[in-house]
């Protein structure tokens, strides 16, 4: 690579006086690295067994730094300047048609697939507004809790996130390159190398310091790992330009030390073994649970830049003869588009395929749309002429800007308006309903001492109500229990903690509320305690054996704990069915919007068996004791019917808000039998 270096060097010494395109600093090693990562980031997303593959963007990220590197050095060394016009014409003629082709035809499917009675439509509207002006990164850091978050799982435009961060890099580069170019005439390439490792040096840093600055508020202490819980600090470091840059400037420093130093043989093995081992390690190792990007970054952008170095050297090594290799050199060739299309199509196979790896086939159709894109759209509008001139380019920037923009704005507002259609609106309505005690601030609480107090009139004792969100689902039906029978009750719910005993989190702030309510010395004369059930499923939102025991078993610990410390009783209720791998509400779409009978309403009887009465049975035989005062109210009674199938709907009434709560309306149906158990706890006469 040393030597194609100085070959600009000798350029930059004549007359010649056009901006470099593309061809002249194309490399098969390259592309065939660029298919490494593609493939990695599919596989990852379609849910092959490839727990890093996510980090197949950071290795794109390097790669962009390396060739826009290249072509602005050599376009400085060659015109002495920065050719702005048209290096930013170039890019919009290379990236902007596909894009907007993609963005249309994803928005226009969206209004089709994705679900009108949830936020899901609305949703891609906006981030579809947000794709077209490459701000998808600055839509997802202010509106999701992370690139792991369900709510940002379900957005067909999600990964735009990536591309946005490198249209932002794009902007930012070639000043930084210019500036520090008009500095000095001499030493022009160390000085370029000294800005770009100091610059590099300050976003790793601060890549580094968001990434671990702070631990997630609503990290829950079993079950689902860190990563789907991150706080905004690490969703900054994640999505942030600030924090991603250095790893474009890695693969720029690349470009600028092959100007120096060309590996011989030995060294070009050496680099090869390393880089192969180090994707090699990501990849398979690393999972969506790690910090990211952090230290973790290193890895796969480390192993790119010694892999591309590996194949500036004179003679190819084994590992640059695999990456030359035909077909990966055209996957390398069709990574964009593929890119493009691979989200969207996986998003919306996982919601209309339920089963046989719909991931994979959504996967295999993206493929198929990146090759007609590359052949009847992005090859052609290379070859045109007519898109040559700065105006024609110009123009039809705009209208690939301006088009999907306008449609996803529309995306948004329609939806938001549920189509102008009652029975959307309606069950819009129900979803959308927070329980009691998000309206009343008794939700994600510090302590249970800032509990929210609902009074009775001439109140005989005091109930209170503790968990995590799904405790607090119960609200409404406990206020109005506690208000017939003469009762207080209190109200302190923390999203994401459950509570229970004898574990260890590393989230403070759960710590904190868990043992807040275990040891709090007030009396009562009842604790009502609900955790959610998802504590003990796995990423495939199934119960495991370990977690049914684990979560069994800690919840009991804990309410035993407050009936034997404390002196009081304690009434436990029972997880909720939850509907796994379905995307309630959005599996609502073909009954509501399209008058099809889809049948995910009812929750079928194998699920609830195999997983929510299974947890149930574990919890009464952890909580079954004659001495404690502990007692379990099973909500399934109700919610279920005798072949323990689950109906979403009951008389119109629709029962969940989501996959794992309760609407108000659905709670309400509990008042009668939880109000019998509840009279049994405190040992009142029936009919009081």
């Amino acid at each position: 690579m040393g030597h194609a270096l100085s070959r600009m060097l000798e350029l930059g010494q004549g007359t010649v006086t056009h901006e470099p395109t593309a061809a002249a600093w194309w490399r098969r090693d390259v592309q065939g690295l660029r298919a490494i990562a593609i493939l990695a980031v599919v596989a990852f997303h379609a849910g092959l067994p490839l727990g890093g593959g996510f980090a197949g963007v950071d290795v794109f990220f390097v790669i962009s730094g390396y060739v826009i590197g290249g072509l602005l050095v050599r376009g400085l060394l060659v015109n002495r300047g920065f050719p702005a016009k048209s290096f930013y014409l170039r890019r919009a003629r290379r990236l902007l048609p596909a894009a907007a082709l993609m963005i249309i035809s994803v928005t226009l499917l969206s209004g089709v697939l994705l679900s009108p009675v949830g936020r899901t439509q609305q949703a891609a509207g906006d981030a579809a507004a947000a794709a077209s002006t490459f701000l998808a990164n600055a839509y997802f850091l202010f509106n999701t809790g992370g690139y792991f978050q369900p709510d940002a799982e379900s957005n067909p435009f999600l990964h735009m996130w990536s591309l946005s961060v490198e249209e932002q890099f794009y902007f930012a580069l070639p000043w930084l390159l210019t500036l520090t170019w008009g500095l000095s005439r001499r030493r022009r390439i160390r000085n370029l190398a000294t800005a770009v490792a100091l610059a590099a040096a300050i976003s790793f840093g601060l890549s580094a310091i968001f990434t671990f600055s702070l631990v997630p508020e609503s990290t829950p202490v079993v079950g689902p790992n860190l990563a789907e819980y991150p706080d905004w600090s690490q969703a900054f470091a994640f999505f942030s330009p600030v924090t991603r840059s250095w790893e474009f400037l890695l693969g720029v420093g690349v470009l600028l030390l092959s100007h120096r130093w060309e590996p011989r043989s030995r060294n070009a093995l050496l680099l090869a073994g390393l880089g192969s081992l180090l994707l090699t390690l990501t990849f398979v190792l690393a999972r969506p649970g790690v910090a990211f990007p952090g230290l973790w970054a290193l890895v796969p952008t480390l192993g790119t830049a010694a892999l591309i170095l590996a194949g500036g050297a004179r003679r190819p090594t084994k590992v640059t003869q695999v990456l030359t290799g035909r077909w990966l050199v055209r996957i390398g060739d069709l990574s964009y588009g593929w890119y493009l299309w691979h989200w969207p199509m996986i998003v919306f196979a996982q919601l209309w395929l339920p089963g046989l790896w719909p991931g994979v086939l959504g996967a295999v159709a993206s493929l198929a749309l990146a090759l007609a894109s590359r052949t009847w759209l992005e090859e052609p509008i290379r070859a045109k002429r007519a898109l040559r001139s700065g105006r024609s380019m110009a123009l039809a920037a705009c209208l690939c800007i301006v088009v999907p923009l306008v449609g996803g704005l529309g995306l948004a507002r329609t939806a938001e308006r549920s189509w102008w259609r009652e029975d959307v609106a309606s069950i819009r309505e129900v979803i959308e309903q927070p329980h009691l005690d998000t309206r009343s601030g008794c939700s994600d609480l510090q302590s249970v001492s800032e509990a929210c107090l609902f009074s009775a009139q001439d109140a005989v004792g005091s109930i209170l109500l503790v968990g995590d969100s799904t405790a607090g689902m119960y609200t409404e039906p406990l206020a109005r229990i506690a208000s017939d029978l003469g009762y207080n009750l209190k109200v302190a719910t923390r999203n994401g903690c459950p509570i229970q005993s004898g574990f260890s989190s590393a989230n403070a702030a759960c710590q904190q509320f868990n043992q807040s309510v275990i040891n709090d010395p007030q009396r009562y004369d009842l604790t009502v305690v609900v955790n959610s059930g998802s504590y003990a499923y796995g990423d495939d939102h199934t119960p495991s054996d370990d977690g049914i025991e684990a979560f069994s078993r800690s919840a009991a610990a804990a309410a035993k704990k407050m009936s034997k410390d404390n002196n009081r009783r304690v009434l436990v209720i029972a997880p909720i069915a939850q509907y796994g791998p379905i995307a309630f509400p959005d599996c609502l779409v073909p009954s509501v919007a399209m008058a099809v009978d889809y049948g995910c309403a009812d929750l079928p009887a194998s699920l609830v068996k195999g997983g929510r009465d299974r947890l149930a049975s574990s919890l009464a035989r952890q909580t079954a004791g004659r001495d404690d005062d502990v007692f379990l109210f099973d909500p399934s009674t109700v919610l279920c019917d005798k072949n323990r199938s689950c109906p979403g709907y009951r008389d119109g009434i629709l029962l969940y808000r989501d996959r794992s709560h309760l609407s108000v309306p659905g709670s309400m149906l509990l008042i009668a039998d939880l109000k019998e158990q509840i009279r049994r706890a405190l040992g009142l006469p029936f009919g009081r």
